[in-house]
């Protein structure tokens, strides 16, 4: 199969799944289930890299309900430095830490909390997106995502790194990314081939998290039924 014709199944297979209506989860585990028909050995490192994390309880540092989340001060995608206890005095905040505008499973993730959007401010919440990638490339997924929250640029992965979240890629799936053109020091503007476990933390305005979501698997997120009962929760 030549690279045209993978990245069009790719494609479709990634659309199919975004359309469907079903929970988030269900729409990510559709679309593994065909990524793994034309990429079985790339799914199958996938696999073999989570099982590892997981024995070693990665992202389980992470704060969890009931501690305090440590501030950030993280540029936007217009420069401008963005303060989590300056967002937090207008309600609680939902915090989806992602891998970058490349990455299928984040634009599922992301799409699906833009759609949200209006049903989360409802009931007094602001989302914001944090990412390892300069502005150039968080810019790109705002704005190709329609995404109506900040994105706000982590960079070098200090502060996920300072809460449990960074990972280093497995030279298996870095070759992969090389092949595929996913050259992550550039998106990142930094030479390391590390990148953030995905996250979702719900903190309320006292800095408290009240609902935490942190999985090792990329490919499975937070449900927006589980956000908004943090949120209700604060």
């Amino acid at each position: 199969m030549n690279e045209s014709n993978l990245k069009e199944i790719l494609t479709n297979a990634w659309k199919r799944a975004e359309a469907l209506d079903a929970p988030l989860n269900e729409r990510m585990a559709l679309y593994v289930s065909e990524t793994r028909k034309v990429l079985p050995n790339l799914i199958a490192s996938y696999d073999e890299f989570v099982s590892s994390l997981r024995t070693l309880d990665a992202g389980m540092s992470c704060p969890a309900v009931g501690e305090v989340l440590p501030e950030f001060i993280l540029p936007n995608t217009d420069g401008s430095l963005v303060q989590l206890s300056k967002l937090l005095k207008w309600g609680p905040l939902v915090i989806s830490f992602n891998r970058g505008h490349w990455c299928p499973y984040c634009k599922m993730e992301l799409r699906t909390l833009a759609r949200k959007e209006p049903e989360l401010a409802d009931i007094g919440a602001k989302i914001v997106s944090i990412v390892p990638e300069i502005s150039e490339f968080s810019e790109k997924m705002k704005g190709l995502n329609e995404l109506p929250f900040e994105i706000l640029t982590d960079m070098d992965l200090e502060y996920s790194d300072s809460i449990g979240l960074a990972t280093v890629v497995p030279d298996n799936i870095r070759e992969f990314y090389i092949q595929s053109g996913i050259n992550l020091p550039v998106y990142q503007g930094v030479k390391r081939w590390v990148l953030p476990i995905p996250a979702t933390i719900v903190v309320g305005q006292d800095g408290i998290v009240r609902a935490r979501f942190v999985d090792p698997d990329f490919r499975c997120r937070m449900e927006i039924s589980d956000i908004k009962a943090g949120v209700n929760a604060s």
